[in-house]
């Protein structure tokens, strides 16, 4: 008789093991791939052309060259309402416009960088593998800051104004926190990328 036993999994053990087979890798990458075509499509028939007209409204008198970024970095009340001033109403409207569109946007490339980070993740091994699938949790929180940025910007340019003196530095604060963690994920990405090189090439080794 074979009394062959084998210790029944932890739900810790089943959760990791559902991460390598959940969801289909195919489905990953169909989804990365639309989000990446939603993304460029986004950047340059929109943010792009858009980009170019505010910066070409407040550079009127040659004083200025104010875009979207500096908009998200302004810091100031002093500065949001220079900005907004420079802009005035059609450049103001067109910036609330395409801050709607930007909850589109980060959904895309919070889609594109975490699936990404997973179908690394599944190359890898061990803790390194552990540590890359918890990983992709990074651009989902750049998409959180990303969300409160975009809902600040919607108040000040609604209004015409910074409305309070604490919103321009929320915004600026919630936009260098997005960035951050953006870098940071596409660095575990890369991270990623070498450890899949190191165990291809057998410079370290790993558990079956």
């Amino acid at each position: 008789m074979n009394y062959n036993w084998e210790r029944p999994k932890s739900k810790k053990e089943m959760f990791w093991e559902r991460l390598k087979a959940k969801p289909k890798n195919q489905n990953l990458i169909i989804t990365v791939i639309i989000s990446m075509v939603i993304f460029g499509v986004i950047q340059i028939f929109i943010f792009q052309p858009t980009e170019n007209y505010l910066r070409g409204l407040s550079n009127l008198q040659g004083l200025s060259n104010l875009g979207r970024l500096d908009l998200e970095f302004a810091w100031t009340e002093e500065r949001i309402n220079t900005i907004f001033s420079l802009w005035q109403s059609p450049g103001i409207f067109r910036q609330f416009v395409i801050t709607i569109i930007d909850f589109f946007y980060l959904i895309c490339y919070c889609l594109i960088l975490a699936g990404l980070i997973f179908l690394v993740a599944r190359k890898l091994h061990d803790e390194f593998q552990k540590v890359l699938f918890i990983s992709a949790l990074i651009p989902i929180l750049a998409g959180i800051f990303d969300i409160f940025e975009n809902i600040f910007l919607l108040i000040m340019l609604g209004a015409n104004e910074a409305v309070l003196s604490i919103f321009p530095f929320i915004t600026s604060i919630s936009s260098t926190i997005k960035f951050v963690l953006i870098y940071i994920g596409v660095g575990f990405f890369l991270i990623g990328i070498i450890g899949i090189l190191l165990y291809h090439y057998e410079i370290i080794d790993y558990r079956d």
